[in-house]
């Protein structure tokens, strides 16, 4: 029995299901002194995680005290403490565990300090609408930062003493493995908060102070956004119009990490879902669930990438294709080759204006003559902040901020102030701001014969291209964003 029990944990306790009851038949003071962790009960014997299995003392002072014999188990003496300091709480006798391992019954953990810190920060960050937590030990510190609308603030911290523990609560949580602190690692956590339901991707980072861990939340619900609701314009909803009328083609949305790319091709997405049409997407992660469409998660750890998965798909007669990223080469030719024999291919892709993307695809070795057959439809975006609508303030421009707008004199704007409505920031919110490069004859033939990103910008303002900047620009004079948030979010400049 001592051998079965010992080939299942092989070192460490990933995986392995402990019992309460095990817990509780010691206390956490004989635990933490013998350096033990009971596991499970098993033929009437207790299976207990020891780091020195030879230690016969602990092992006859333990007998006497659960009353059974003892099966030693030899774990890592650096994992049973993780564990001590997860099922044991601060308080002498009380018991601390992990919810998905053990009985949600038990009070005494949802009062262990390490599980309700967690919690209060998940519960916070939703809150706050925050996209990512970020949990960062520093010398004699822990903070914890929100990131919201788009920026980083810092909201809390984290007693240095916890952080071990709330650390190692939150890995458990994710299935991460508590025993490795020197690499990084990935973990997901379902979670819920009033009843709706989310999915916290989990990233670990060691860095000289301990270990860094970045969460990033997703909602787990069906895509419910409209383009009305998305704000498209009147002049962007009729080329998104001309662009899904075609049979076949790549429609691209590009634009740095955050600015809402995936959501702008669910969209489209959306509205083309219909069950005459066999719809397949590969993406990183599933981020939103769609009725009707056949959606795929990458498993790099098994071979299943964004190129791999779209060859697959290609031999399952799809209409239709969402590939979540185009990252390389090969993922970029299979796309290119899709759409050009007759599927409808949509993607993303990071370059900063629409422009731009074609010159990317070609650094990845995409030929001019084979782009200009395949891209439908470019659609490059930013998410701008919204002023808060209770504190905004109305104000004349400077001259400064009449030239950032390219104004002949000064015009009215408003400005951010901070209220309790909006945490003081000025701003709630956000909204997208695109510049959509409909191929036409004219775009066409400039990429086929130039390289040249600038000459295709100048080809597609010919075209009537609203850029990035017009667009941005508009929103500020009708009251919604401020020439700050223009600069931080089209110059790349806080």
């Amino acid at each position: 029995m001592v051998q079965e029990a010992a080939a299942t944990i092989k070192g460490d306790l990933k995986g392995y299901r402990i019992d309460l009851n095990a817990v509780k038949c010691l206390s956490p003071e004989i635990a933490k002194k013998y350096k033990v962790m009971p596991l499970s009960f098993s033929d009437g014997k207790l299976n207990l995680a020891m780091s020195e299995p030879m230690n016969f003392y602990a092992i006859d002072d333990i007998k006497i005290m659960v009353k059974k014999d003892v099966l030693p188990v030899m774990v890592d003496a650096h994992v049973i403490e993780d564990y001590i300091r997860i099922y044991y709480s601060g308080e002498s006798g009380s018991v601390g565990r992990q919810d998905e391992l053990v009985s949600v019954e038990d009070e005494n953990v949802k009062k262990s300090p390490a599980v309700m810190l967690s919690n209060s920060i998940l519960n916070a960050s939703v809150s706050m609408g925050a996209s990512d937590i970020h949990i960062e030990p520093f010398d004699g510190a822990v903070r914890v930062r929100f990131r919201v609308d788009g920026v980083l603030m810092e909201n809390m911290s984290v007693p240095p003493e916890l952080f071990a523990s709330v650390s190692t609560r939150i890995k458990i949580m994710a299935g991460m493995d508590i025993a490795e602190k020197r690499l990084p690692q990935d973990g997901r956590i379902d979670y819920s908060v009033n009843g709706a339901k989310y999915d916290f991707r989990v990233s670990s980072l060691p860095t000289v102070f301990g270990e860094k861990l970045e969460i990033r939340k997703l909602e787990r619900s069906g895509f419910a956004f409209s383009r009305e609701s998305l704000q498209y314009t009147q002049r962007e909803n009729e080329l998104i119009d001309i662009a899904i009328k075609a049979p076949f083609g790549i429609i691209l949305a590009t634009g740095p990490t955050g600015s809402g790319k995936t959501t702008t091709v669910y969209n489209i997405l959306n509205e083309l879902n219909d069950s005459k049409k066999n719809i397949v997407t590969i993406e990183d992660p599933v981020e939103y669930m769609m009725d009707g469409v056949n959606q795929v998660q990458l498993n790099p750890k098994v071979g299943l990438t964004f190129a791999s998965g779209l060859r697959s798909i290609l031999r399952q007669d799809p209409d239709i294709i969402l590939v979540g990223e185009i990252r390389d080469e090969e993922t970029a030719a299979i796309a290119v080759r899709a759409a050009i024999t007759g599927h409808m291919v949509l993607s993303t892709l990071h370059t900063n204006d629409a422009p731009g993307a074609v010159t990317r695809l070609m650094d990845m070795g995409m030929e001019p003559y084979l782009l200009k057959e395949a891209i439908t439809c470019i659609i490059a975006q930013r998410l701008v902040r919204k002023l808060c609508a209770l504190c905004k303030v109305e104000m004349d421009t400077n001259e400064n901020e009449a030239a950032i707008l390219k104004l002949q004199g000064p015009k009215r704007v408003f400005a951010p102030v901070g209220c309790t409505a909006c945490n003081n920031i000025g701003y709630s919110g956000r909204r997208a701001i695109r510049e959509v490069l409909l191929f036409n004859d004219g775009i066409r033939r400039e990429v086929n014969d130039s390289k040249d990103t600038e000459a295709l910008r100048k080809a597609a303002a010919e075209a009537g291209m609203a850029t990035l900047f017009d667009n941005c620009a508009r929103v500020v004079l009708e009251g919604d964003t401020s020439v700050q948030e223009l600069v931080r979010t089209v110059y790349g400049r806080a």
